[in-house]
């Protein structure tokens, strides 16, 4: 595996550099987000092509030929909260750092699962098609939670260990910003602006009544 450092370039990953990425990274996720990420029962998968654009194509809706292109080799993974495994693409556009931060994110998914079942629970029913339409705003509230905190948390992975993660290639990042959902930006502002960096606060919410997430992420208008 080459190490890429802070060049822009196609990095080829296996399950053996990832495990070496999460070692140094998961530490310093549990101790800016006082949770503890549980490595016991975490997978890790490397998904190929297809896999990956259907993921792009249905979290991203709309792009198209370019914007398409980049935005699937800028994906650093995903976490899959049914097998509560890391998922990722076998080519990843970026620098080694930014890859790192992506892992961050990911690695405190499986954090704010581990820390409250319930919330796997919640999820689980949320994935139905069925879903009763009064628990629609919780799921809203509960993503924006879920992102957001993790969003928080991959901002100061890179400002305090992976300060290079912020250079990479311009144009990707323009177009993939336009497409990020919501949870991930606003989340993280109403995170940021109600609790600033008090984690015992914002752990509190993952085990806060649905009505009361709600009313915190402005969505009980």
């Amino acid at each position: 595996m080459e190490r890429l450092g802070n060049l822009s370039k196609m990095m080829e990953i296996n399950k053996r550099y990832i495990r070496d990425i999460i070692e140094e990274v998961a530490p310093r996720v549990e101790k800016l987000s006082k949770l503890e990420v549980n490595l016991n029962n975490l997978s890790i998968e490397i998904l190929k092509k297809d896999t990956i654009e259907k993921f792009v194509e249905e979290q991203f809706p709309g792009i198209e030929g370019l914007q398409k292109y980049f935005t699937f080799f800028l994906f650093g993974g995903m976490y899959n909260h049914v097998n509560q495994s890391l998922n990722f693409h076998e080519k990843i556009y970026g620098n080694e750092e930014k890859f790192k931060v992506n892992v961050g994110h990911e690695l405190m998914h499986h954090a704010q699962i581990s820390s409250n079942p319930v919330i796997l629970l919640n999820l689980s029913i949320f994935d139905r098609k069925d879903i009763d339409s009064r628990l629609i705003k919780y799921g809203k509230a509960l993503n924006f939670l879920l992102e957001g905190d993790a969003s928080n948390i991959d901002e100061q992975l890179q400002n305090k260990y992976y300060s290079s993660a912020k250079k990479r290639f311009p144009l990707g990042t323009k177009i993939f910003c336009k497409k990020i959902p919501d949870e991930y930006k606003l989340g993280k502002k109403i995170i940021r602006e109600k609790f600033g960096n008090d984690r015992e606060k914002i752990n509190k919410l993952y085990w806060e009544k649905p009505g009361k997430l709600v009313e915190i992420f402005g969505l009980n208008k």
